[in-house]
């Protein structure tokens, strides 16, 4: 598989949330869904920004 450095840092914290804080993979997964709904109108601010 090939993945942005963007994609590997999303993988990255997943696997710390399994290894280093104890999560299951399901919650490791469900904290980055909440986390998405979090910071999605904040990325789309950002992405309105990169284009002007």
């Amino acid at each position: 598989m090939d993945f942005t450095k963007g994609e590997m840092l999303v993988i990255t914290g997943l696997a710390a949330m399994v290894e280093e804080e104890g999560k299951t993979p399901h919650e490791a997964i469900q904290r980055a869904r909440d986390i998405e709904k979090e910071v999605y109108f904040a990325l789309c601010d950002l992405q309105k920004e990169t284009k002007e």
